[in-house]
């Protein structure tokens, strides 16, 4: 695709950073998981307003890399983290259709799926025990 291209921006900022294997240094749920909390959100909320090919395609291609990488750094961030967390995870995936939930990994579905229900499942299953 280079190879056709007739013409090439550069950037002065980096605007968009590639995690998997990328050395630019961005958001990440173990350096900063509040900023990385923020970005998905605005993320989300872009997504929301968007065609649904593109909201298909960014929910499951990167916010919901995002939501898991996320769910597993909260335990170290505190109720309110998770709280806002939880917020958004339902409103980035709940208009997820068949399409996004196949995307995505059997596992990683499993943690998107217990941050959006609406209360814990290890609680539900203490209180079941206790009875």
């Amino acid at each position: 695709m280079l190879l056709a291209a007739t013409r090439m921006d550069v950037l002065d900022e980096e605007v968009y950073t590639w995690r998997a294997g990328s050395a630019a240094r961005g958001l990440s749920a173990d350096t900063d998981p509040v900023g990385l909390l923020a970005e998905v959100d605005a993320l989300a909320q872009l997504a929301a307003d968007a065609p649904e090919a593109v909201r298909r395609r960014l929910v499951a291609g990167r916010l919901s890399r995002d939501l898991v990488r996320l769910a597993e750094a909260a335990h170290r961030e505190g109720p309110d983290f998770s709280s806002r967390l939880r917020r958004i995870a339902r409103r980035a995936l709940a208009d997820a259709d068949d399409l996004v939930w196949e995307a995505v990994g059997l596992l990683d579905r499993l943690v998107l799926w217990l941050l959006i229900q609406d209360e814990p499942a290890w609680r539900r299953g203490a209180r079941g025990a206790d009875r």
